[in-house]
């Protein structure tokens, strides 16, 4: 009984005045200079959030990301709230809350991924996509197929050339070989093609 009540207590988020006094002394700060709602819409420098971020308390971690034990086990809740903090641009917030939610965190990666190709960020979009494996989870094929279709398609809107590099191409390839080799993925066509007739742009 004890158990269940411990493991029920650390599903939700850490109360308010709770979240308060530990961010004043994880960040040095007086604890009357702390807003008096911590909330996913408190601001924190990038330093703050990451060094929150890497602290093990994970009830504070649902509190500063908005979320709970629970929702972070629903693969849409937690893609509804990675598309809130994207409509922000806060992709920080977003790869915090998918790193959080491990395996469930996979399709809101494939939203990170459309995010970054929307605004042309190839080499964000790469690096997002090689520490998901780095977190030890497994890309599945919807986000296989954004990251290749993604890099396939990206253009510059004036010149109407391909902004794809022939270092992110190798690379590119690369996941592609050790990825077919371990798993029996269909991509779809349109992604694929795309992408085998722009490795030579």
């Amino acid at each position: 009984m004890k158990e269940k009540k411990i493991h029920k207590k650390n599903m939700v988020q850490v109360h308010n005045e709770s979240a308060r006094r530990i961010l004043a002394t994880k960040l040095n700060k007086d604890i009357d200079s702390m807003d008096k709602k911590i909330d996913s819409n408190t601001g924190f420098s990038l330093d703050e959030f990451n060094k929150i971020m890497r602290d093990k308390n994970l009830r504070l971690k649902y509190k500063i990301l908005g979320t709970s034990g629970n929702q972070i086990k629903d693969s849409l809740i937690v893609d509804k709230d990675v598309s809130k903090f994207l409509a922000k641009d806060e992709d920080h917030k977003a790869i915090a809350l998918i790193r959080l939610a491990k395996t469930k965190g996979i399709f809101a990666s494939g939203t990170l991924l459309k995010y970054y190709f929307s605004k042309n960020l190839l080499n964000k979009s790469l690096e997002f996509f090689n520490n998901i494996k780095k977190w030890g989870n497994e890309p599945d094929g919807r986000v296989l197929n954004i990251l290749f279709s993604g890099f396939a398609n990206s253009k510059d809107e004036k010149s109407n050339k391909y902004l794809i590099t022939n270092q992110q191409i190798e690379k590119l390839f690369f996941i592609f070989q050790n990825l077919i080799k371990k798993q029996n993925i269909e991509f779809e066509n349109s992604g694929l093609n795309n992408y085998n007739n722009n490795r030579n742009v």
